[in-house]
């Protein structure tokens, strides 16, 4: 049955209904801080399945208890009970089954205000609803399902905020069986959560059969609105912005003024005086008004003669003597009309004086205000829009929303770029949000700066520069100048094979699941046995640009002709190449490598194509900002991503065999990168530059 509880800002809702085979729990825990949400489905037997919940509520309730009273944000909260939950399901690891197909669907969230933070295992739908949208947090595309869980641990950790006016729900996967996202949208959206819990619930009985059906529903309320004087004040201020217009002064005003004053009549213009009176009536001749030319003549003219009449005055203006004279005896005049006048009538003048001068100084001080005023406005307006827009794009990154996050960032890019910085505070204060909007940039770009590495394994000074790597039966096999080193996991020597001393400096490597494969820059080539360390000199060269073994056969392209080519390795030796790609599709000018698990992957400095079975297929990766130029791409049938390695930025792509961007990795303290390899089972990436190798474990940058 579903119930209700409600306080200033939220009203929550819960609904369970179990099957026999699966059992259903929807716990709520409210506190000061926040409140806690599990829900859980359990395909399990009854004692089994107690003794598993016992387990997990048990440990909810006492971290939740000791986290209560730190006020942690609720990711980080959230973050410390997965720690706990996640020991706990260790302990029952025997429990997850198939991870295809598990046995328990378990969700938690952490809401705090109008903050969540949410984390899920299984298939656990968690939706947000409002009037004219509804997404589903927890999943991305249709074609995630069924793969998303790969351990018994709590993953994909997001936060955000939730608007007002929104619902948050979170249910087993059946209810999007069962409701279409229109019906979800209508019944949360017109009723509160326990009056939609129940329409659900009066659905789900009439029917015969129904799968088992857990929800958690939070409506979050709008706010209501207050009523105020801005409505007042914005008509005022309107009002005040009109009546300066109108009050304003204009000079095409004045002249008009001037133009259509009335005139007085001249003499010779005026009515003669009636001498007497007469019965008969007199005719009045009306004057003659002169011609708009003339008048316009006469204006001339008079402005004509103020002007020389001014410049007559200003004659002393000529040179530097004229200038001190004058000035001198202006000084001189005034000072002895000021000591011929009276003692009162100085005090009436210098009380003029002040009063004149504070109130010029007051005018200049309010119109200063003003203007600093209508600076900070401006000033704090840009400053809201900017982290406004922020804030939505870290939202819109939290539910993948690429695109999206993108515009935001530029607006923001924008709003910053008319951000003023005329104090030392609003520079810091600017130095401070373009850093932040570049860690946004970076967030959206996948990109992570790798600093402080510790080296895994020290390059003596014989076997340096390190120029190829490649890993094979659990060796890391690293190709230097004048040896081939094999190290275990540990970073220790296995192996070290010396190369002849003619052989020159190794360009390149391919490794296969028996024989290594090198070439030197004086264009000789060697295959070394990897189990007995024997060397043998290849008798016709293949002059190869990048080469790769895939299931014993080796692909290659070829310096000279631009092509790509496979043969096969046969007594240590190369046999039977042939070109391997249609001919419309085999010209591969400027192509700098190439990598094979059953498709091959070829890259130039701009692009990237993707050949099957000889023929070329769409492929293109799928980035925010502009793919950069890399040198090397590396990747096998046990790898699930593309490696390309550029060398000039000292950073390493992970890309998707799907085409989209996971993770962008930079190495800015290096001084440069050599090459790489890739340990499929442990997830572990080796970067070598000309001092070191380093081990990176990227499992958690994917994320």
């Amino acid at each position: 049955m579903p119930t209700s509880s409600s306080n200033q800002t939220t009203k929550v809702a819960t609904l369970t209904l179990p099957t026999h085979d699966t059992r259903l729990t929807a716990l709520v825990w409210p506190s000061p801080s926040g409140t806690l949400v599990f829900l859980a489905e359990l395909n399990l037997a009854v004692p089994t399945a107690q003794e598993f919940m016992a387990a997990l509520t048990g440990a909810l309730e006492t971290k939740w208890q000791e986290l209560a009273s730190l006020n942690l944000p609720p990711d980080a909260a959230l973050e410390q009970i997965l720690l706990a939950i996640n020991r706990t399901l260790l302990m029952y690891g025997r429990l997850l089954g198939n991870p295809l197909a598990p046995r328990y669907h378990l969700a938690l969230a952490i809401v705090q205000g109008q903050a969540v933070a949410l984390s899920s295992l299984g298939y656990i739908s968690t939706l947000l609803t409002s009037s004219d949208h509804l997404t589903n947090i927890s999943q991305s595309t249709p074609r995630d399902r069924g793969r998303r869980l790969t351990k018994p641990t709590f993953e994909n950790l997001s936060c955000g905020q939730i608007e007002s006016g929104e619902t948050f729900i979170i249910s087993s996967i059946s209810l999007l069986d069962y409701f279409t996202i229109d019906k979800i949208k209508h019944l949360f959206n017109e009723h509160l959560p326990g009056a939609a819990l129940r329409e659900i619930e009066q659905f789900t009985a009439s029917l015969p059969h129904h799968s088992p059906l857990g929800v958690i529903a939070l409506k979050f309320q709008q706010p209501a609105v207050v009523s105020g004087t801005a409505p007042s004040m914005n008509h005022l201020l309107a009002t005040k912005i009109q009546t300066a217009e109108m009050l304003k002064p204009s000079l095409g005003a004045w002249f008009k003024k001037f133009w259509k004053r009335p005139r007085r009549p001249s003499p010779e213009n005026q009515l003669p005086e009636i001498a007497a009176i007469s019965s008969a009536p007199a005719v009045i001749t009306p004057p003659v008004k002169p011609r708009r030319q003339l008048q316009l003549r006469k204006q001339l003219t008079n402005l004509n003669l103020k002007l020389q009449t001014t410049f007559a005055k200003l004659a002393w203006l000529k040179n530097r003597t004229t200038i001190k004279q004058t000035i001198s005896w202006w000084l001189e005049i005034k000072i002895v009309w000021w000591q011929n006048l009276k003692i009162n009538h100085r005090l009436i003048l210098i009380i003029a004086w002040l009063l004149l001068t504070v109130f010029c100084q007051s005018i200049v001080t309010s119109g200063k205000n003003q203007l600093k005023q209508a600076d900070n406005d401006r000033y704090n307006l840009l400053l809201t829009r900017l982290t406004e827009n922020e804030a939505a794009a870290q939202a819109a990154m939290i539910y993948r929303d690429d695109k999206k996050a993108q515009d935001y960032l530029l607006a923001a890019q924008k709003l910053l770029a008319e951000l003023p910085q005329n104090t030392g505070l609003r520079t810091n204060q600017y130095q401070a949000l373009n850093n932040n909007l570049q860690a946004l940039w970076r967030r959206l770009n996948r990109e992570t700066a790798l600093t402080a590495l510790t080296p895994w394994y020290n390059l003596l000074e014989s076997s340096k520069p390190s120029i190829a790597l490649a890993w094979q039966k659990n060796s890391l096999w690293l190709t230097s100048v004048s040896s081939i080193t094999s190290l275990n996991a540990a970073g220790r020597v296995n192996k070290t094979i010396k190369l002849p001393a003619d052989f020159g400096n190794t360009q390149l490597a391919a490794i296969s699941d028996s024989a290594l494969l090198i070439q030197s820059d004086s264009n000789k080539q060697l295959t070394i046995d990897l189990a007995s360390g024997q060397i043998t000199k290849l008798e016709k060269v293949q002059l190869m640009k990048d080469a790769n073994f895939y299931q014993n056969k080796l692909y290659y392209l070829n310096q000279k002709t631009t092509s790509l080519y496979r043969t096969t390795l046969q007594n240590n030796q190369l046999a039977g190449a042939t070109n391997w790609l249609r001919t419309t599709d085999n010209n591969l000018s400027g192509a700098k490598s190439l990598a094979v698990d059953g498709a091959i992957y070829v890259i130039w400095p701009d692009k990237i194509a993707k050949f099957k079975n000889g023929r070329k297929q769409d492929f293109a990766i799928q980035t925010i900002a502009p793919l950069k130029p890399y040198d090397l791409i590396r990747t096998s049938g046990e790898i699930d991503y593309l490696y390309l390695l550029n060398k000039s930025d000292k950073a390493i792509a992970l890309v998707d065999k799907q085409g989209k961007l996971a993770a962008r990795l930079l190495f800015p303290e290096l001084q440069s990168i050599n090459s790489l390899a890739v340990d499929s089972a442990k997830q572990i990436l080796y970067v070598a530059d000309n001092t070191a190798v380093y081990q990176i474990e990227f499992a958690a940058y994917l994320k």
